[in-house]
């Protein structure tokens, strides 16, 4: 039967023979088929018989929560469930038509399905199934299982605390290479749901990128970011969600990579999740001035690039200044993360571009390119010099269709890369009639290469001698004598640290403005201003032979 060995019955000496036999079918379909052979060797047609050897067994099915946290799953009022549905069409009636826990089932029917459905705060992981004595098979994370019943079969559907309803929110970070190049280094922002989806922006090689997937059970994902509208060749993002628990440091963090799949470049993702949303205070809260030094390179900005930054209670973090050659410092938005990180970051010279589209050579024009950025992580409690990437492009013009805006063609339109070790102190806003820094006569100092040729020195001091600058109880900078290069004028923003005015170019006699922060725990200000063609520094100290 059923493929089996043949049954053959004795032979007898008579008209009509009568046999009996016991066969054991196989679970599941059978057929029988019989025929006789006469003394002469003629046979029957053959008799056919299909049934069913039907073998009923029990189904055993159990659920298993892991990191189970008081008022979820079981221990609330929505714990986790399954739903059995029934086999195919065309099946006898069984015992139980539907699979559950208890259910007599027929060994070899099927496909059953059973559904998982996870509880309050809960997520779904994965089925597993066994028979006694035998190994365990763990099946793709679907809530979904399709089966056959088998002896002594043994379902469990897992799950576990939802990670995501801590993993949910704002993450701000950044990504660069080995040597932060332009085209594949910047900034990434992404917001994730309780079920698992992410969606954002990266900010890369002057283009804006949108992000979008869902992450795997695992915290884990890799998608594709087509940039064919800008020209440009498509990304390989990959990320993995640590999943942030109270007090561990270095989690609350997406990591990952993004690969440009023409050129092969890969660079490092860090992004840190914004774990302050409704707090009351944090660490970092209070005001701060930022200063980047100036270059020493005649072809980059020789001033002091400045910021005042405040940090709200919920660790937001906001920031506005100018860079050194008169390019506008205002960080896009962030937030402190639990180690004390701020990102700081944006793009920097906005123009449009006519660009070649690599795949069929068309010709079309961005709106939103930008010709370089700055970039680095800053902690904004920590007094040591901190690094920054500033990027400044240099572009063929005839690639333009309409210029950069701002400064990019006066002032270093070759470009630039600098890393700048900036400084940043707090600032303490002590009202209108106390002073930003504790000095009383005071030397300033201006140097650029603009404000005289090689015979001329290339400093000029307000301060000794015969021109001391005063700096009075209403944060304004006089002058004590009105000399022909005495024309000074500067005041001290008492709420920020920043402070502005002007002075006479000794070369020209015209009027330059400059602007400038101070580092209040130091009781010196930085800043800059511009002249024909190059950028210069500012430094506002006290006088060293008449403090």
């Amino acid at each position: 039967m059923d493929g089996g060995d043949e049954l053959h019955p004795e032979r007898c000496e008579c008209l009509a023979a009568t046999w009996t036999n016991w066969i054991h079918g196989v679970v599941g379909t059978n057929i029988l088929e019989a025929y006789s052979v006469d003394w002469s060797g003629n046979t029957s047609k053959v008799a056919k018989v299909v049934f069913y050897h039907h073998v009923p067994q029990v189904l055993a099915v159990t659920i298993s929560e892991g990191d189970t946290r008081s008022g979820e799953g079981t221990d609330s009022s929505a714990p986790p469930d399954y739903r059995g549905t029934k086999a195919g069409a065309g099946m006898i009636a069984l015992p139980d038509l539907v699979p559950t826990n208890g259910a007599t089932l027929y060994v070899g029917r099927g496909p059953y399905t059973l559904t998982a459905f996870p509880g309050h705060n809960q997520l779904f992981t994965n089925w597993a199934s066994w028979v006694t004595g035998g190994n365990t098979t763990n099946y793709v994370g679907t809530p979904k299982l399709s089966f056959v019943m088998q002896t002594n079969l043994h379902l469990q559907a897992n799950f576990i605390h939802n990670p995501w309803m801590e993993a949910q929110g704002s993450y701000f970070g950044l990504f660069q290479n080995s040597t932060t190049d332009f085209d594949i280094s910047g900034g990434i922002n992404l917001k994730v749901t309780t079920n698992q989806v992410f969606s954002g922006k990266a900010f890369l090689d002057g283009d804006t990128v949108a992000v979008a997937g869902k992450f795997n059970t695992d915290g884990t994902q890799t998608v594709i970011l087509s940039r064919a509208k800008l020209g440009k060749p498509a990304l390989v993002l990959s990320i993995t969600n640590l999943f942030g628990t109270a007090g561990s440091s270095g989690t609350n963090q997406i990591v990952g990579t993004l690969r440009d799949t023409m050129t092969g470049k890969l660079a490092t993702i860090l992004a840190d999740q914004w774990i302050y949303v409704g707090a009351t205070t944090n660490d970092a809260q209070g005001l701060y001035t930022m200063i980047l030094p100036k270059s020493d390179s005649s072809s980059a900005p020789n001033g002091y690039g400045f910021a005042a930054i405040t940090v709200d209670a919920t660790a937001k973090v906001v920031g506005s200044g100018l860079l050194a050659e008169g390019s506008v410092l205002v960080p896009q938005l962030g937030y402190i993360s639990k180690d004390g990180r701020w990102t700081m970051f944006n793009q920097l010279y906005p123009s449009k571009l006519r660009v070649n589209n690599f795949t069929n050579n068309l010709q079309f024009h961005t709106n939103a390119t930008f010709m370089g950025m700055y970039m680095g992580w800053i902690t904004l409690t920590n007094p040591n010099p901190q690094t920054i990437r500033w990027t400044k492009t240099a572009t063929a013009p005839t690639n333009f269709v309409v210029a950069p805006v701002g400064v990019y063609n006066t002032y270093y339109p070759t470009g630039f890369t600098l890393d700048l070790p900036v400084t940043v102190k707090s600032y303490l806003n002590n009202g209108q009639l106390a002073k930003v820094i504790n000095v009383n006569n005071a030397l300033i100092s201006f140097s650029n290469e603009n404000l005289a040729n090689t015979n001329q020195t290339h400093q000029m001091r307000y301060g000794s001698d015969a021109k001391i600058v005063l700096l009075n109880g209403t944060n304004v900078v006089k002058v004590s004598t009105n000399a022909a290069l005495g024309k000074l004028a500067a005041a001290f923003d008492f709420k920020t640290g920043k402070f502005s005015g002007s002075f006479t170019n000794p070369i020209s006699l015209l009027p330059i403005k400059f602007f400038g922060a101070v580092l209040q725990p130091d009781n010196v200000a930085y800043g800059y201003f511009l002249g024909t063609d190059k950028a210069g520094s500012v430094r506002f100290e006290s006088d060293p032979t008449n403090p």
